[in-house]
């Protein structure tokens, strides 16, 4: 588990992930969590895609926006590279960086 503990409200506050080698195959996902009250919004697990020289990449499909989250190990710390896109394209897409720590 990794965290962000200076998370604003709506921000990557936690993310999870999970791998597994299976014939040869590297599996991964990741379940992303945002800064909410009371408590923090679940994304719920989604499939990762191995990216091209490392760390990952999900989407994660919500109503109203969407996130396609970028994660690579760099040290001791997880970086996370979320962009959130509107699902109607009324707002231009925004990209947010964060250094987690694991717990």
């Amino acid at each position: 588990m990794w965290i962000n503990p200076d998370a604003a409200p709506k921000e990557l506050i936690r993310l999870e992930v999970e791998t597994k080698c299976q014939d040869d195959q590297v599996f991964a996902r990741i379940r992303a969590f945002t800064k909410c009250t009371p408590r923090d919004c679940k994304w719920g697990w989604t499939k990762a895609e191995l990216r091209d020289g490392g760390g990952l990449r999900v989407l994660l499909i919500g109503f109203l926006s969407s996130k396609i989250i970028d994660v690579r190990k760099i040290g001791e710390n997880l970086d996370a590279f979320v962009t959130n896109i509107t699902n109607d394209g009324s707002q231009p897409e925004r990209l947010k960086s964060y250094s987690l720590k694991r717990l």
